[in-house]
């Protein structure tokens, strides 16, 4: 070769970038062509409902609210805590509000998913277990412990997240005065219906209502007398279904007396199928017999 100091020269250089392409592809975990940059992958961020609350008394003109709202835990009835200023002063409002008008009444009304385990402790449901801390937070803010009361319903309240539940517990004002809970109790006389040869009773949210009613009025005029009368349709025995009545009458009793209405006050009889509101001819008809009828004397 004729000049080999340039040929040393060349095999170097050679030598020095072979090096240097097969160092930089190993650091880069490249093939070929230069990757194309890949984008972080960043988990979606679950929809939550608005964290919102309202209290509100619309016969007086009160309303309270903010754009926040208790969470219980899921089978739970204590609330997180601590609670945001904004929260707080809704609650403190309502107190005022309780203190203000000793005609008016704040019903809270616990909720819970049909698929939560009571975990309260307390010998009642999971709603009741809530309703009663709410309550236990507004009478240490002040509120007259009579002027609230507490009850419970199941349905599908809203989740905030996989583990807490939104609100929990709706709040609605009514009159406390004696004279409007009789007018709302002799207007609203319930009838409770069974399916056949059965007993057990399920309460709606109004019927519940009515109870707590009940209680209310029969705590003012401790003399005043439920009648509870118990029926079935005509199918069978005639005197199974005199027993029959009578049962599912002090069925009803024996709820009411556990829900803190004294048993003195309370007079359940059965009638059997004597008393029908519809034919036993059809099955529309029996369905309207098979009743346990609530009015107070």
């Amino acid at each position: 070769m004729k000049n080999p100091l340039l040929w040393l020269i060349g095999a170097l250089f050679f030598l020095l970038m072979l090096f240097a392409s097969f160092f930089s592809s190993k650091n880069c975990n490249c093939t070929g062509a230069a990757a194309a940059a890949v984008p972080a992958v960043v988990a979606p961020i679950k929809d939550r409902p608005e964290k919102t609350i309202s209290i509100a008394d619309t016969e007086m003109d009160f309303k309270a609210g903010t754009d926040d709202n208790l969470l219980f835990p899921l089978n739970s009835c204590e609330y997180i805590q601590p609670l945001s200023e904004p929260l707080t002063k809704v609650f403190q409002d309502a107190v005022t509000h309780l203190n203000s008008n000793a005609n008016r009444m704040l019903v809270l009304t616990g909720l819970y998913r049909g698929n939560e385990t009571n975990e309260c402790g307390n010998s009642q449901d999971l709603g009741y277990g809530r309703a009663e801390k709410v309550k236990s937070m507004l009478v240490g803010m002040g509120a007259p412990a009579a002027q609230i009361r507490t009850q419970s319903l199941a349905n599908d309240v809203t989740l905030y997240d996989d583990n807490s539940v939104l609100g929990g517990v709706e709040y609605e004002f009514i009159s406390s005065d004696i004279g409007d809970v009789e007018e709302r109790l002799r207007a609203g006389n319930i009838t409770l219906y069974f399916d056949t040869n059965k007993r057990n009773l399920s309460l709606t949210a109004e019927q519940q209502k009515y109870f707590d009613d009940l209680k209310y009025f029969i705590a003012q005029k401790p003399d005043a007398k439920i009648s509870v009368s118990g029926h079935t349709d005509d199918r069978g025995d005639y005197k199974y279904n005199k027993r029959l009545s009578r049962k599912r009458a002090e069925f009803v009793r024996d709820y009411m007396v556990e829900n803190g209405i004294p048993k003195k006050n309370i007079v359940a009889r059965g009638f059997g199928p004597d008393k029908p509101l519809g034919t036993n001819d059809t099955k529309e008809g029996r369905e309207k017999n098979r009743r346990v009828e609530i009015k107070i004397k």
